[in-house]
């Protein structure tokens, strides 16, 4: 059994709607999506990197466009469970507020 903080699942086509803009990764597979537990964020892995999105429309960047998906899950399951802004920047993420 896979250890990990998040649980990632393969994106439904209604997460295709609301984040449009990710991309599938090298290998033709879809993104995948998690929740973050006692929050409202949720993190994105994609062909383009890593997101956290919060609920108030501020989100976290970290552009890792050629790593394979099981690098980026694997990274990702290292992000701190309680998140921000300010603990993303601190992660080397681009923020937008």
């Amino acid at each position: 059994m896979e250890n990990t903080r998040f649980d990632f699942k393969t994106f439904t086509e209604s997460d295709w709607s609301a984040f449009s803009g990710a991309e599938p990764f090298k290998d033709g597979s879809d993104p995948m999506i998690a929740e973050v537990p006692d929050s409202d964020a949720c993190i994105v892995i994609s062909g383009g990197g890593i997101q956290v999105l919060f609920g108030n429309d501020s989100y976290g960047d970290l552009k890792l466009r050629t790593l394979p998906k099981d690098f980026l899950k694997a990274v990702a399951n290292l992000l701190p469970v309680r998140l921000d802004p300010a603990a993303l920047r601190a992660l080397g993420f681009i923020v937008y507020e």
